[in-house]
């Protein structure tokens, strides 16, 4: 999921907030955001329909929906650490329930997934291509496509990545790699790519 700036989290946490009586009581606690509310709040980083006008943060249009979940259970629980979801995703996620989570991954999820970008570098593509479907054996570096489908679209156990914004991959890939994003599936796969191949795995993923 993608950060949404200061200025949008504080209108969420308002939003989310129950008010308090002037004798200092909280009264009766208030429906949960409707999921329409909740969608608007995440438009504020991740666009409308799930495509995000910055490309720090991820799209989530067409997103594998056990994902969406999931990477949100994490943010509310605390579970995913970087610095971004620190900052921002731990409070917009906190207060929701799982109903409620159900229902914003099912909404991204039916929206039609990003274009891959095009103008990128026609080299760092191509050997993108090959990490991602052959991995490099001699380097401990295993096939992506063996985890998130032949073309990269996802699967019930890993993450839609065709098309996602490139700027966004590389900073997890940095962050697995690095263990601020903790994963210990992801960490092993990337431990030993060089930053070059980082480079050209998202290239080519960005394209798609």
């Amino acid at each position: 999921m993608r950060s949404m700036p200061a200025a949008g989290l504080a209108c969420a946490v308002l939003l989310m907030a129950p008010a308090v009586t002037a004798a200092g009581s909280a009264p009766a606690p208030k429906p949960e955001p409707e999921p329409a509310m909740v969608s608007d709040t995440c438009s504020v980083c991740h666009g409308e329909q799930g495509i995000a006008d910055r490309r720090a943060f991820p799209d989530l249009a067409g997103q594998i929906k056990s994902y969406l979940v999931t990477e949100l259970q994490s943010f509310r629980g605390h579970t995913r650490g970087e610095p971004m979801a620190r900052a921002y995703m731990w409070s917009v996620a906190g207060p929701l329930s799982d109903k409620t989570m159900n229902a914003v991954a099912d909404y991204f999820a039916a929206q039609a997934p990003p274009k891959g970008a095009s103008g990128e570098n026609a080299g760092e593509i191509a050997a993108g291509r090959t990490i991602f479907a052959q991995g490099i054996s001699s380097e401990n570096v295993p096939p992506c496509g063996a985890c998130h489908g032949p073309s990269a679209a996802g699967t019930e156990t890993a993450p839609r990545l065709a098309g996602q914004h490139r700027e966004y991959l590389l900073a997890q890939l940095e962050a697995f790699r690095s263990n601020a994003r903790d994963n210990a599936i992801m960490h092993g796969n990337v431990e030993h790519m060089t930053d070059a191949q980082m480079r050209q795995i998202t290239a080519y993923l960005a394209a798609l």
